[in-house]
């Protein structure tokens, strides 16, 4: 999916990271609101579980194509805990596996 939104269609790919932006700016919003109304805090860190566990399932995409090491549980505490992180390191493999992707293309 995002291979092929990095490729093909460049000029796209904000629409992507829509889900993203979303699940945090609802988290930093419920948070904000549980000041004036209790326990909406609650509903905050369910957008933020949302967040990691789709976080989670890009980094198992890009574990299976590049065919490194690791489980699930694994990337899941690590998109938990750490995940600016995470992030940085599955955007770090992505551009590897793009580079590797154009390269095979130029030698066609």
């Amino acid at each position: 999916m995002f291979l092929d939104c990095r490729v093909y269609h460049h000029h796209t790919v904000w629409v992507y990271s829509l889900p993203y932006f979303g699940c945090i700016a609802f988290f930093a919003a419920f948070q904000l609101m549980d000041i004036h109304y209790d326990g909406v805090a609650t509903i905050g860190w369910v957008f933020f579980v949302t967040y990691v566990l789709i976080i989670t399932i890009v980094r198992k995409k890009i574990r299976s194509i590049l065919s490194l090491n690791g489980n699930i549980l694994e990337d899941f505490m690590s998109c938990l805990l750490l995940y600016p992180n995470a992030i940085t390191q599955a955007g770090c493999s992505f551009f590897t596996l793009l580079t590797f992707y154009l390269n095979f293309l130029t030698l066609w």
